[in-house]
């Protein structure tokens, strides 16, 4: 699980560890997306990571008017990894 953050149109995803972003670097831990558009779905693409963000009004189609913070919580025998 990664801390992530939506704003307006944009989806952004931190991997500060670099094992779970595709592509995700020490120099660019991350990804930011645009989840609005033609086509975007992110939310029936990836259900179980982002159904978190619907409850609260972001469908991750239609731009959110707020920023969304959304933080992974471990046990410490998990988060020190």
């Amino acid at each position: 699980d990664v801390p992530a953050l939506v704003s307006g149109d944009s989806l952004v995803m931190f991997d500060p560890h670099v094992n779970y972003l595709p592509g995700a670097t020490a120099s660019q831990p991350g990804i930011k997306i645009k989840f609005t558009g033609e086509g975007a779905n992110l939310l029936g693409h990836f259900p179980d990571q982002f159904t978190p963000f619907a409850m609260f009004g972001c469908d991750l189609k239609n731009h959110f008017d707020g920023t969304f913070f959304r933080f992974p919580l471990r046990p410490k025998h998990l988060a020190k990894d």
